[in-house]
C-alpha cells in the first residue's frame, strides 16, 4: 500500500470521529438512545461514499465495474471506521447513563 493509500484511509478514520460526535449529540438532544446503529452508521458514511468514488473513477477509466474487488477495499475502510465510532459512541453511553436511566 502506498503512502497516498494511508493517508487517504487515515483521512477517512479522522473524519468518523466528529461525525459520530454530532450524531450522537443530535440523538442525545431528542432523548433517543445511542448504541450499535450509530456506531455503524456513522463507520459506514466515510468509507460508503469513498466507494462510490472509487466506482465512478474506475468507471470513467475502464468503463468496467468490479463490484467484488473494490467491495472488499470498502469493507476493510468501514471495519477500520468502525472502531473511533464505537469509541464516541461508548463515550457517550457513559457520559450520559443518566439521561438514559430516566428514558426507561
Amino acid at each position: 500500500m502506498s503512502m497516498s493509500g494511508i493517508l487517504i484511509i487515515s483521512l477517512l478514520v479522522l473524519a468518523t470521529v466528529p461525525l459520530t460526535t454530532l450524531f450522537c449529540r443530535h440523538r442525545i438532544k431528542h432523548h433517543k438512545r445511542v448504541g450499535v446503529g450509530t456506531t455503524l452508521a456513522c463507520g459506514s458514511v466515510f468509507p460508503f461514499l469513498f466507494y462510490l468514488f472509487i466506482l465512478s473513477v474506475s468507471w470513467e477509466n475502464t468503463k468496467t465495474w468490479h463490484p467484488f474487488i473494490d467491495l472488499g477495499g470498502y469493507c476493510f475502510i468501514a471495519a477500520l471506521c468502525t472502531l473511533p465510532a464505537l469509541g464516541v459512541v461508548a463515550y457517550y453511553q457513559k457520559r450520559y447513563s443518566k439521561i438514559y436511566d430516566h428514558m426507561a
